[in-house]
């Protein structure tokens, strides 16, 4: 596994995600603070998500979702690079799960 790479899991709709090292540094210390230490989580989320949706401003994109607690959820935001193949494009948590087509489960 290259060294910049955190993690690179396949997803349930067997689309194999990676994550790297700068997004992680550039989500946890620009877009997201809050989600510094949960890395566990945000990979939980791509390989175990309670569900996923395509996004609705870009075809190449897909929300995974996964429930933390009562009323808030992980949201994995990935980017189709290639045929079965997509990477991280930002991670955070929410209180709602955003409008899109519903890919998963179906």
């Amino acid at each position: 596994m290259d060294e910049d790479v955190i993690f690179r899991v396949e997803s349930v709709l067997g689309v194999k995600v990676t994550l790297t090292k700068a997004t992680w540094d550039d989500i946890c210390h620009r877009k997201h603070r809050n989600m510094g230490g949960r890395l566990a989580e945000v990979q939980m989320a791509v390989s175990n998500p309670d569900e996923i949706r395509r996004s609705k401003s870009n075809d190449l994109a897909y929300l995974y979702y996964r429930v933390q607690g009562s009323d808030r959820f992980i949201c994995v935001v990935t980017h189709a690079t290639r045929p079965h193949e997509a990477t991280v494009a930002t991670a955070y948590t929410s209180t709602r799960v955003k409008p899109g087509e519903l890919v998963w489960p179906t």
